[in-house]
């Protein structure tokens, strides 16, 4: 984000480049389009906010009949979803301190339909998708409140 909106990103009202990094001022997604992903490693910097920030990986689909996985990251919890048709099935979920303040690095690995995420170089989620996805779409959020960032967002196929 170093020299602005990246090509191809939708960007809403609500996020906007400030010092190169994404932030958001409100709810909103900002998204962006990778062609056909089913294994890949999402590796970004996370700024907390004051509620509930997000990553939507593989999203593909028409509504009503949309598929996604989501990195769930509300104060306190960090949880690993799958949404079919606007049905939301948590998958794995675990306790995790979100520092106020603090930049944490957030690396998310799906193979196979296996799903390992690590925060600070330590693993706090890994667990099995039970129908594995494949989607062109990813989006950074703040689904409530302010103030989220990302920075530094690489996405790479996994074996």
């Amino acid at each position: 984000f170093d020299a602005g909106p990246p090509q191809g990103w939708t960007m809403p009202p609500t996020a906007s480049i400030q010092g190169g990094t994404l932030t958001f001022s409100g709810p909103g997604h900002a998204h962006f389009s990778a062609g056909q992903v089913r294994n890949f490693r999402l590796s970004f910097r996370y700024l907390a906010g004051q509620d509930v920030g997000a990553v939507m990986m593989c999203g593909g689909g028409q509504p009503p009949n949309t598929t996604e996985c989501a990195l769930m990251m509300p104060p306190g919890a960090i949880g690993f979803d799958l949404a079919r048709g606007g049905q939301n099935q948590p998958l794995v979920g675990s306790g995790m301190q979100w520092q106020q303040g603090q930049w944490h690095t957030v690396v998310v690995q799906v193979s196979n339909g296996q799903v390992q995420v690590s925060v600070n170089g330590q693993t706090v989620l890994s667990g099995t998708i039970p129908q594995p996805i494949a989607g062109d779409r990813f989006a950074f959020a703040q689904l409530e409140g302010s103030g989220a960032a990302f920075d530094d967002v690489v996405l790479a196929p996994s074996p």
